[in-house]
């Protein structure tokens, strides 16, 4: 059987997988009340909700989100507001683990609080920059596991791509100067120029920039101040102040989607499903460097003729291109 064809097949298995958690989900359990908040217990603000452009009077529902509506269901799109939020959005999902934190790590404010600054701006305002909350540090988990996720999502489809001869055979046009056909993925990697991954890394540092607030996206909240885990501000039409060079968002770029017409339900479900996606794709993608780097290590994937072998190391990307303690030790 071809690596080609187990790829599919991985794919395919995962497709499905998506499905029937889509389809074995339940609806989510509103959070107000969990969080000692009842739906009729107003706040005395006034805000401008983050997914909606209605303005009325807010009340904290699932995650912690501020809100205009009082009827969002327990999503992992809401900054939750205490450790008890965090333990029943994982006990909402199917299958085991339940809740499982042994170094307590969910909600603990004084375990990234030593981190970062404050900021004192002309007028004496302070300014803090610090993770000193039960919500915020929460919020910086969420987001954080969020974009893992999608991450290892992407990966794990990239690594099955670049394995099938489409994509690591021969081009007409070669992809990138000094193409080899052939290589494994780790391999692809390496044998870019040094200015081609430079080029990447700070395109993506660009992105990750305008998604932590950069340029200051209209409508964005941080989502260690109540903003959303995982949300990515619309970015289509930035660029420079001369004009948008930026033509497509990276979410729904063609403006297709039709997730944005359904229920509340069904919305919360589909994140859990991104949720519990991730997560896998989190094992598998370190399961592929891990059979790759050790022979045997996984079985599954030792079993499968013409498995990518790499001899280097995944953890030194650049080390085809220079070497820290080569530079510093001259060795």
């Amino acid at each position: 059987m071809s690596l080609a064809a187990i790829g599919i097949g991985l794919l395919s298995l995962v497709t499905v997988l998506g499905f029937r958690l889509h389809r074995g989900l339940q609806p989510a359990a509103i959070l107000a009340s969990s969080a000692g908040l009842g739906s009729d217990m107003p706040l005395n603000m006034e805000l401008k909700s983050q997914d909606s452009h209605v303005k009325g009077t807010p009340v904290r529902v699932g995650w912690g989100q501020l809100s205009s509506q009082n009827s969002h269901p327990l999503t992992p799109c809401y900054a939750a507001e205490s450790k008890a939020d965090l333990v029943a959005l994982q006990n909402s999902l199917p299958g085991p683990p339940s809740y499982w934190d042994p170094l307590n790590l969910g909600g603990n404010a004084t375990l990234l609080e030593d981190y970062g600054f404050d900021y004192e701006k002309e007028d004496g305002t302070m300014v803090s920059f610090r993770i000193d909350t039960e919500e915020k540090a929460i919020g910086w988990f969420r987001h954080a596991e969020i974009k893992h996720g999608r991450v290892a999502m992407a990966a794990v489809l990239g690594f099955i791509a670049q394995c099938t001869p489409t994509v690591s055979g021969e081009h007409t046009i070669a992809p990138y100067r000094g193409y080899i056909a052939g290589c494994t993925p780790q391999e692809q990697w390496d044998n870019i120029p040094l200015y081609g991954k430079l080029q990447i890394i700070t395109l993506v540092g660009m992105l990750e920039s305008y998604g932590e607030g950069a340029g200051s996206p209209e409508g964005y909240v941080h989502y260690t101040k109540g903003g959303k885990p995982g949300y990515y501000p619309p970015i289509k039409g930035r660029g420079s102040p001369w004009g948008g060079q930026i033509l497509f968002n990276l979410w729904d770029p063609f403006g297709i989607s039709k997730v944005q017409k359904l229920s509340e339900e069904s919305k919360a479900r589909r994140l859990q499903v991104e949720l519990q996606n991730g997560r896998l794709a989190m094992i598998g993608i370190m399961g592929f460097l891990a059979a790759s780097s050790v022979p045997g290590s996984v079985p599954f994937l030792a079993n499968i003729e013409g498995y990518p072998q790499y001899a280097g190391n995944v953890m030194v990307p650049f080390s085809n291109d220079f070497s820290i303690g080569a530079t510093i030790y001259g060795s």
